[in-house]
Parts: C-alpha cells; sequence; structure tokens
C-alpha cells in the first residue's frame, strides 16, 4: 500500500535562515517539533523492516546534521536499510565525515546565479566525501534566475570529482506564500515568470547535460542521480506545469510514511494537516497506518487531486 521509502524529520533545527524555505509553508505545523525522534521512529522502523514494508529510510529537516538524534539513527540502522540524508551540506567535514559512512549524501545546491558563485564551498564538499568514499548527490535548485547556469554549473562540480561519483539533479525552488517578503521572492525567483523562449533555453541545458553524461560516462555506475532520458520528461512535466497549469493525473509517491520529528505519522511531505497515526510507544504500530486511511484517501492521492506547485518538488515521472 505505501511508497517503500520513509522520510523522517529529525529537527526543525537549521543553521540557515533561507526565505524560501519550503518548511517555512507551514512553521508552526506539529510536524517541526523536535520531541526525541530516535525512540519514536526506531519501533516503527522496526516494524516495517520485520514486514518487509521499507526500503529506504531518508533523514531530512531542518538541517539533520545539527542533530544527534540523526547519527543514533545512522548508527541503529547502518547496514539494515538504505540510508540517505538531505542536507545543505554546510556542516560538513572532514572530522565529522565518517559518521555518514553507508549513507548516500543528497546536497541542496542553491544560490547559484554566476558560475563563480558559491562553487568553490560545493567543490570542497565533493572532496571531503570522497575522501571517506560516500556517495553523494547534487540537487540543482532552479529559479527564474539560474537556468541558464545548470550546465556549466554541472560541468564545474563534476571536474571536482575525482573518483567518478558525482552527479545531480534538478527542481524547481518552490517559494512559500505565506507572507510579503516571500511574495517578493515569488515575483523574483519563480519558474512561473520564464516565457516560452525561457523555458527552450531551459531545456537546452537539460539536454545538454543529458548528451554530455551519455558521452563521457563516469566511472561509477551506481550515482545517486543520473540525468538520463527521464530527467527530459521531468523537464516536460516543469513546463507543462508552469507554463499551461497541467497536472499529472497520477501521483507515484503517495501514500508515503513522513515521520514528523513531533512522532505524527503523516502520508505525503506536503499534507502537515493530514496525521493518519502516531510513531509514539513501544507497540508495533504499522497496521494502525493501514486502518487510519481509506481507500478513497489513497485514490485521491493517487490520482493527484491534492496535486500543488510544492508537489513538482518530489514528483518524477514514472520511467
Amino acid at each position: 500500500m505505501f511508497n517503500k521509502n520513509v522520510w523522517v524529520y529529525v529537527t526543525k533545527k537549521c543553521n540557515l535562515d533561507c526565505q524560501y524555505c519550503y518548511n517555512k509553508i507551514n512553521s508552526s505545523a506539529s510536524l517541526m517539533q523536535d520531541k526525541n525522534i530516535f525512540s519514536r521512529v526506531r519501533f516503527l522502523v522496526n516494524d516495517l523492516l520485520k514486514n518487509k514494508n521499507i526500503e529506504s529510510l531518508m533523514l531530512t529537516g531542518g538541517e539533520p546534521m545539527l542533530a544527534e538524534e540523526t547519527y543514533d539513527l545512522i548508527n541503529y540502522f547502518r547496514g539494515r536499510v538504505k540510508l540517505a540524508i538531505y542536507t545543505n551540506g554546510t556542516l560538513l567535514s572532514y572530522k565529522n565525515v565518517e559518521k555518514l559512512s553507508g549513507v548516500e549524501v543528497k546536497i541542496s545546491l542553491h544560490g547559484i546565479t554566476e558560475l563563480t558563485d558559491n562553487l568553490k564551498r560545493y567543490k570542497d564538499m565533493i572532496l571531503i566525501l570522497e575522501s571517506k568514499k560516500i556517495k553523494y548527490g547534487f540537487i540543482y535548485m532552479v529559479t527564474a534566475e539560474n537556468y541558464k547556469h545548470i550546465f556549466n554549473v554541472y560541468l564545474s562540480l563534476r571536474s571536482a570529482s575525482k573518483q567518478g561519483g558525482f552527479s545531480m539533479k534538478y527542481q524547481p525552488l518552490v517559494i512559500p506564500k505565506n507572507n510579503n517578503v516571500n511574495s517578493k521572492l515569488r515575483n523574483r525567483l519563480s519558474l512561473s515568470k520564464l516565457s516560452l523562449s525561457e523555458w527552450f533555453i531551459f531545456e537546452e541545458q537539460v539536454q545538454k547535460i543529458v548528451d554530455y553524461e551519455a558521452n563521457n560516462p563516469l566511472s561509477n555506475e551506481s550515482s545517486v542521480f543520473s540525468f538520463d532520458k527521464n530527467m527530459m520528461n521531468y523537464f516536460v512535466l516543469l513546463k507543462d506545469f508552469y507554463l499551461y497549469g497541467k497536472k499529472p493525473n497520477a501521483c507515484n509517491n503517495v501514500p508515503i510514511i513522513v515521520i514528523g520529528s513531533d512522532g505524527h505519522v503523516r502520508p505525503c511531505m506536503f499534507l502537515f494537516d493530514k496525521i493518519i497515526s502516531s510513531a509514539t510507544g513501544q507497540e508495533s504500530p504499522y497496521g494502525d497506518l493501514i486502518h487510519d486511511m481509506s481507500f478513497d484517501d489513497i485514490k485521491k492521492m493517487r490520482c493527484a487531486q491534492c496535486f500543488s506547485e510544492e508537489c513538482v518538488c518530489a514528483l518524477r515521472p514514472i520511467k
């Protein structure tokens, strides 16, 4: 019934204060309350593992590298399930990188408006991660100001990889609609600003990376992300949504088990108010998740009836 990729919001805390952070969509939500997440998560995930209902565990936040619970969960589940962490990467160092052994590190790549802006710190992250042979991938947060730079940024960062493990994907930077500051940011950065001719330029950037990867394959065949035909399909999804308001007919991500740092369980990363269960005790709660969702709820979600702009970040076309 459920997508087998479980997301855990380890903490609401972050060392950055980006006005466009998607967690600001509902910053007061109980999803973002820190309450001993380790003890709450392990019982639910243990039950999922026992019933073979989980394939991967993604740790996010906030900034998960700020929370000791992140490392507790990694140490507890390392080798038992595929582990990944979604981080801004700013806290990575040669001293702490070994803690991420066995974890796929997914780094949000944002703030790029010119080729040289911020790239050195991301190249340093590559050197740190590759020093311990840790798999990693960058997520390029696309805006109306940086879509023209995707190919050059890709080449520049890829050149920093010494082990052939570099990988990157892209997704739009979605600006929450909750205050005047964000309204100004939306007017400046949202992909909804792009004209048809600008979307053609964006498409050329993505196609150039797809072609480059095809002609210059990396030595590491098991990269975290890959630029392939599906990345072009994703581009079409974005263009159709932003230019024409077209929504997909199906969502292949839901229902997913999203465990908030409050211990509540939700069926989607963006339905903050939809609580289906709680990982609050030592009993096995997986069966309760099934009973707390109706067939009609699942059908509506899978038919993308609740699809919004936030969803374009997470949704990928089915291969």
